[in-house]
């Protein structure tokens, strides 16, 4: 005789069991536990299920969804609100108002850049990724500030002295150039500019970059120091003498200086 499970209603061959004859049957499909027998004329068929349904014992892998409703509704809460505050953050990071740098500040004033809050942004994560050595970093986000103002001659400035240090010294030269004119960075730009040519062995530009960086700081012995060593690369001995001079009044100590002006008047009373 065929069976209707309670729980599952998986219909199945009973076997043995009718309806005048109470009977406890195991469902083969959800494994549970109930009764028949005794519950009137059945259907064709089929046999009644009895109504004392506390007879019947619940099938192991039957699971009562309900209990998972409330668990589920809070963790979707949860993440609503984690990802609101994620967001909300996000968005009050974003200044409403920028204070300038004193270089974006001393451009703005000369007229030479217009003053933007993006390319300040970009310009101010550059410079901290400069200062922490991190240069490829910092061209990227210089490169991002020149596209939304490229006339802010700073960031060139700082483009060309990450190149230097990344010893990129052929693409650091054109943006040294450009950022030669700032005021404020003359001494960066003139260092980094002659630091470019004299690695590529270009010491005329190098004794050119170099003088302009002596008349910014006359009191840099560092100047004098490679103008003597350039001006001896290109045998120009007699200038490279008054350069080598210039470094020991700064500094009369300063062995390095003394042992090339030694050799350089060695040369020049050779001609």
């Amino acid at each position: 005789m065929n069976v209707c499970c309670i729980f599952c209603g998986t219909v199945f061959d009973s076997g043995s069991a009718s309806h005048d004859k109470e009977m406890t049957l195991t469902c083969p499909g959800c494994r549970g536990s109930f009764t028949v027998g005794k519950g009137g004329k059945p259907p064709e068929g089929m046999t009644p299920i009895i109504p004392s349904l506390e007879k019947a014992r619940k099938p192991r892998v039957a699971l009562d969804m309900k209990k998972y409703y409330f668990p589920a509704g809070i963790a979707l809460i949860a993440i609503f609100i984690s990802l609101s505050v994620y967001y909300i953050a996000k968005w009050a990071k974003k200044p409403s108002s920028i204070t300038p740098t004193p270089v974006s500040r001393a451009l703005v004033q000369e007229k030479k850049i217009v003053y933007t809050r993006g390319s300040d942004e970009y310009y101010k994560r550059g410079v901290e990724y400069y200062k922490n050595q991190n240069y490829s970093a910092s061209v990227g986000e210089f490169q991002r500030s020149l596209k939304i103002n490229p006339d802010n001659i700073a960031a060139f400035a700082y483009i060309g002295g990450a190149f230097v240090k990344m010893k990129k010294y052929s693409d650091a030269i054109p943006y040294l150039e450009k950022g030669k004119n700032l005021p404020l960075y003359k001494k960066f730009v003139f260092t980094n500019l002659g630091a470019a040519y004299e690695a590529l062995d270009l010491y005329k530009d190098a004794v050119s970059a170099y003088s302009s960086l002596s008349t910014v700081d006359s009191k840099s012995s560092f100047a004098y120091k490679r103008l003597g060593h350039c001006y001896s690369r290109l045998g120009d001995y007699k200038n490279a003498k008054e350069a080598l001079e210039e470094v020991l009044k700064i500094n009369p100590k300063d062995q390095w200086a003394q042992t090339q002006l030694a050799f350089v008047n060695k040369q020049l009373n050779k001609q």
